[in-house]
């Protein structure tokens, strides 16, 4: 059984990613970080750095209250945005954040970065696991693959990129064998702690703000990029350098130092679906009375957007649902409660 090691709770400047201009109004982001300045963390202490899972660093997120979900004036501002597009908007999806209503977050810690391919195959290997049948990309659509696993998803991917091609059930396999592994208990976070740890003290419809120009500085998203697998498939006019997943931390993290919190891949969450926020917990706590007669959920919420999202993915309050289908668009972080 391996020891977590202790690591210093202390958390350096944040660095950004630096925009400019480009022939024809579109921004290039550079890959190179810069030193900068974090993003306002709305008068909410800093999270320190708390240890780590497999070989990724957990962030303590300190408690605290928010407003998850959305505004009217937030999705209509989406909806404009995205008909500006051309593209069709799913009108479903401003229902699904309402009502926005107060949450208290207890403290809990959660991963920095999505589960690697690289850390999904040690878990593998020490299981003899497998997860063989995948809605993946078939090289000019996407479709249903029976010989597609985490493995071949129809990307280039290496052992630095998040771990896709996984339903509920292979991360929540993944999750207990890691919490055998390390003595720890492991867990998916509930979906208000990802909308909580997403915001990091923000009220704008994304961790950056509002300008969605500035996307492709912080999420790997469907930019201009896409256009190399022949996808019309654009919501933000800017390169962000990849068309389909990125590897993790590539993009400038939130104020809490948290990244792909949006963008990269859609994250799996320890709650079942509802349609809306009627009803839901005030507390933090997974919303898990979707399951039947004490079975495990037919739906799950998935959150974050993802590197070809939906017009409207692509903020802090957007939710979506999945079945046990598995797809290259999902994978997930791990989170734990704390004393």
């Amino acid at each position: 059984m391996r020891s977590l090691a202790p690591v210093r709770a202390v958390l350096r400047p944040m660095p950004i990613a630096c925009p400019h201009t480009t022939n024809g109004g579109t921004m290039h982001i550079s890959k190179i970080l810069i030193a900068g300045t974090a993003l306002a963390g709305a008068g909410l202490s800093q999270p320190a750095v708390a240890g780590k899972s497999g070989s990724s660093d957990m962030v303590a997120i300190p408690a605290g209250t928010f407003l998850m979900g959305s505004t009217k004036a937030e999705t209509d501002a989406e909806q404009t945005l995205t008909h500006h597009t051309g593209l069709a908007v799913d009108d479903d999806f401003a229902p699904r954040e309402k009502p926005q209503h107060e949450v208290h977050v207890p403290a809990f810690e959660i991963a920095t970065t999505m589960v690697t391919r690289g850390q999904f195959a040690r878990f593998v290997a020490a299981t003899g696991y497998t997860a063989k049948g995948c809605y993946a990309y078939l090289g000019t659509k996407y479709g249903m693959r029976e010989d597609a696993d985490w493995q071949s998803i129809g990307f280039p991917q290496s052992d630095q990129h998040p771990v896709t091609c996984v339903n509920y059930d292979d991360a929540s396999a993944y999750v207990s064998w890691l919490s055998q592994e390390t003595g720890t208990q492991f867990r998916l976070p509930t979906e208000a702690e990802f909308e909580y740890a997403t915001r990091a003290g923000t009220t704008t419809s994304r961790y950056w703000g509002d300008d969605i120009t500035l996307q492709c500085a912080y999420a790997n998203g469907a930019d201009i990029t896409v256009q190399q697998r022949d996808s019309d498939w654009i919501t933000a006019q800017c390169h962000d350098d990849y068309y389909g997943p990125s590897p993790v931390a590539t993009f400038a993290p939130n104020a809490w130092g948290l990244y792909d919190m949006i963008g990269n891949l859609y994250q799996l969450v320890e709650d079942c679906w509802h349609d809306t926020y009627e009803g839901a917990p005030s507390d933090g706590s997974a919303w898990t009375d979707g399951a039947i007669n004490g079975s495990a959920c037919e739906l799950h919420p998935i959150r974050g957007g993802s590197h070809s999202p939906h017009p409207g993915s692509m903020r802090s309050a957007s939710r979506v649902m999945t079945n046990d289908t598995r797809s290259a668009f999902v994978g997930f972080r791990v989170a734990r409660s704390v004393d």
